[in-house]
């Protein structure tokens, strides 16, 4: 039990600093994108994967909430995406449970601003 907490926590420290890279802030040209629906809130792209056509992208949200993260699975030629898992931390939607199936995109929701990041 010692050990599987040991690697989590190893887990969590990685993430958090593929999360903040180099110590700049998170607001870089390329990692942060706005959302006109959600426009209260400050969105920041942490992690990029996957592949060219299906995109992995991890997203912070920053707004008058408090902070979430959401990590989803695009499929750019279907307009398709899949919630990977969703939270407060980054240890909370990695151990959150991923959408059952991917759903087509909503014209101007926030999964759309985020695929218009994701499918560059």
């Amino acid at each position: 039990m010692k050990y599987t907490a040991r690697i989590l926590a190893l887990s969590c420290m990685v993430s958090l600093l593929n999360a903040c890279g180099d110590g700049s802030s998170n607001s870089s040209k390329d990692g942060d994108f706005s959302v006109p629906s959600d426009s209260n809130a400050q969105y920041f792209i942490i992690e990029r994967g996957g592949t060219m056509n299906e995109p992995i992208i991890v997203t912070r949200r920053v707004g008058s909430s408090g902070e979430s993260y959401s990590k989803r699975i695009y499929n750019c030629l279907e307009n398709t995406v899949k919630y990977l898992g969703s939270g407060s931390t980054l240890v909370v939607m990695n151990n959150s449970k991923p959408a059952p199936k991917m759903a087509l995109i909503v014209d101007n929701s926030i999964a759309y601003h985020v695929k218009l990041q994701a499918c560059k």
